[in-house]
């Protein structure tokens, strides 16, 4: 819907651009929010927890940091190398 009325309002390319640096919306209170990575949401639907993963992303934006250290996605250099 947020999507919908940033390009009903103007404001797309804003919103775009913050999705494409920040993963989206930023943090609350200093919280840190990695977005899901599309490897993320396949696993879920695959694995039987994308109801859980939604909540997340519908309450979080994406998955929150625990205990105060920072989750985030696996970059392309940590996947060739797992290879």
């Amino acid at each position: 819907q947020e999507w919908w009325w940033a390009a009903r309002d103007g404001y797309l390319p804003m919103m775009m651009e913050q999705y494409f640096r920040d993963g989206g919306l930023g943090g609350v209170d200093g919280q840190v929010v990695s977005p899901f990575t599309l490897q993320e949401w396949w696993w879920a639907a695959r694995d039987g927890y994308l109801p859980m993963m939604m909540e997340q992303y519908f309450r979080d934006g994406g998955l929150g940091g625990v205990d105060g250290q920072v989750v985030s996605p696996f970059t392309l250099q940590e996947w060739w190398w797992a290879a």
